[in-house]
């Protein structure tokens, strides 16, 4: 199952920030094991059309292993940099507060993941690293 110390802090630390509630927060329940070269057995990916969602236009998943997203939903997926649960990296999220509330205004959330990344990235003093396709 899901990894409390890890989902359910974060999710909190979130929703505080922004001062919401997700509708759906996927956890290790929603996921399907990985088939990628060199995938370990405990390696997995979270599909999101699988899960139930419909207009994946609204829908970003954040997350610190990049090998979760589904090639085809990789625009989806807001890579941030690894922590150490229970606490969040210093900075990412509170950087990315904002930023994540501006997408309910835009049409497609898919045109600004990239960006969201660079965001989380130079929180931490960092540049986010190149994703290779998949």
């Amino acid at each position: 199952g899901a990894k409390p110390w890890n989902t359910t802090p974060t999710v909190e630390l979130l929703e505080q920030e922004a001062g919401v509630s997700f509708d759906r927060v996927l956890t290790r329940d929603d996921t399907q094991r990985a088939s990628f070269a060199g995938a370990k057995p405990w390696d997995t990916i979270k599909p999101l059309a699988a899960v139930g969602f419909k207009d994946l236009s609204s829908v970003v998943m954040v997350d610190a292993s990049p090998h979760k997203a589904r090639a085809e939903e990789r625009a989806n997926f807001l890579f941030v940099p690894p922590w150490s649960p229970p606490e969040p990296t210093d900075g990412v999220f509170a950087a990315l507060t904002q930023p994540l509330l501006d997408l309910a205004d835009v049409p497609d959330v898919r045109e600004h993941t990239a960006n969201l990344a660079r965001i989380a990235f130079n929180a931490v003093g960092e540049n986010p690293p190149i994703l290779a396709a998949e």
